[in-house]
């Protein structure tokens, strides 16, 4: 097998061809803002405001157990992909593609170990109340 039938030379040219096309849109989506803003400005209507981000609304614990959950997911996908393709191709070469899959894993475990401890602080500095003595 040549290095251009390679699984992982097909997997690397996917993931640049997705990042090239994210970085794409990200720049017509910019200018499309842009362009709105200036035209706002020109005919003296308020200014639109940015749009808020999902992430910003959330929680840091919300946002670290979503982002945990999404990440095991998605390792859990790769991982179960490659080993039907493993199967199906029946090289054991495509397993290291698998492999990559406990990276993300990993990762996500962090996320929601963070999740956890973060939620452990804040029950932790909340003050405790006390309880009134309503007798009186």
């Amino acid at each position: 097998m040549s290095w251009m039938e390679s699984p992982l030379v097909i997997i690397f040219a996917f993931v640049i061809t997705l990042s090239i096309l994210g970085i794409i849109k990200n720049y017509y989506t910019r200018r499309m803002q842009h362009k709105e803003r200036l035209t706002a400005i020109e005919k003296g209507l308020p200014i639109p405001r940015e749009p808020v981000s999902p992430k910003s609304r959330l929680s840091p614990v919300a946002s670290s157990r979503k982002t945990g959950i999404v990440l095991i997911a998605t390792s859990l996908g790769i991982m179960i992909a490659f080993a039907f393709i493993a199967l199906l191709v029946k090289e054991k070469e495509v397993l290291v593609v698998s492999s990559l899959g406990t990276v993300l894993l990993l990762i996500g475990a962090g996320y929601l170990l963070n999740s956890y401890l973060l939620k452990k602080d804040e029950k932790q500095a909340a003050p405790q109340n006390p309880p009134s003595d309503n007798n009186e």
